[in-house]
């Protein structure tokens, strides 16, 4: 069932998945997909897991923010907790993939009480940037920012243009190739809109290439993991996951209630190319509360 949850600027969309008496799961995309990107996936999962997945804004069909707003990952933690209160949900359970991994890593540690389980497919830790960094790149970041705001409404007005054959191959090449046809016309069902015979242009919002100036330090990074203390945590290691991130690990072996780490078939999505694999995983974790 479509949803579409009415915030100041406009509204969220997304979409809603088996039993409304279900365990509440939120399902977060990665940066530049959109909730398309978990229909593989609920296909293989129970009726009894109430599955709500939603554009963040500016992708799929939810508004874009207003112009002169940028888009940083911190900001998204509010707008999650607009989604919940609207959903009255108390306790609920978040999955994330990639970006939207890191997302619900800082949702849990601003709002821990209200999350029982995370699911982190991809990415262990939010991204960070040293101080030296942050020094060095924010002029550039500002003026990018500042840049992509002037263009945003002549862009509104006359979006580039592509065919089907065009988007498919845009959708590929953004995936590194690691995510079939069939799955790229997923993420096109969402992510482009039809404006004329056999044309498409991009729902998103090309603002979201604008650098984040508000990273947190590595040291903050590990830190907002103590957001998972005391959580059940299932994390499905991809060929997107980071090689050094031992320190992460080693925090949420020692903080979390439980800690479940797995290895998952399929690439950087393997919840779009192997979602039955997948989708056992964390239907174990959710309801049976076991992995076989």
């Amino acid at each position: 069932m479509e949803v579409k949850i009415p915030v100041p600027w406009g509204h969220v969309a997304g979409k809603s998945f088996g039993s409304w008496s279900g365990t509440p799961l939120l399902a977060i995309h990665s940066f530049g997909q959109n909730s398309g990107s978990f229909y593989p996936l609920v296909a293989h999962l129970s009726k009894e897991v109430q599955f709500l997945a939603i554009d963040l804004p500016g992708h799929g069909l939810s508004s874009h923010l207003p112009p002169g707003i940028p888009y940083h990952r911190v900001d998204y933690v509010p707008l999650i907790k607009r989604i919940v209160d609207h959903q009255k949900w108390k306790k609920f359970s978040l999955l994330g993939h990639g970006d939207g991994a890191e997302l619900a890593i800082l949702f849990a540690a601003a709002f821990s009480n209200s999350v029982e389980r995370v699911i982190l497919i991809g990415r262990i830790q939010p991204s960070f940037q040293s101080d030296v960094e942050r020094a060095q790149n924010l002029a550039a970041a500002i003026d990018t920012q500042l840049d992509n705001d002037e263009k945003y409404e002549e862009y509104q007005k006359n979006p580039p243009m592509f065919t089907e054959a065009d988007a498919v191959r845009k959708e590929l090449e953004a995936t590194s190739g690691e995510i079939s046809e069939e799955n790229a016309k997923i993420l096109i069902e969402r992510g482009m809109e039809k404006v004329g015979e056999g044309e498409f242009s991009y729902r998103r919002d090309f603002r979201l290439t604008t650098p984040d100036t508000l990273l947190p330090s590595e040291d903050q990074s590990l830190a907002l993991l103590e957001g998972l203390q005391g959580k059940e945590v299932l994390i499905i290691r991809t060929a997107q996951t980071s090689s050094e991130d031992k320190g992460a690990v080693e925090k949420l072996k020692r903080i979390s209630k439980v800690f479940v780490e797995v290895e998952a078939e399929g690439g950087s999505y393997a919840h779009m190319e192997k979602p039955e694999n997948v989708a056992n995983l964390i239907e174990n974790f959710l309801i049976k509360g076991q992995l076989k």
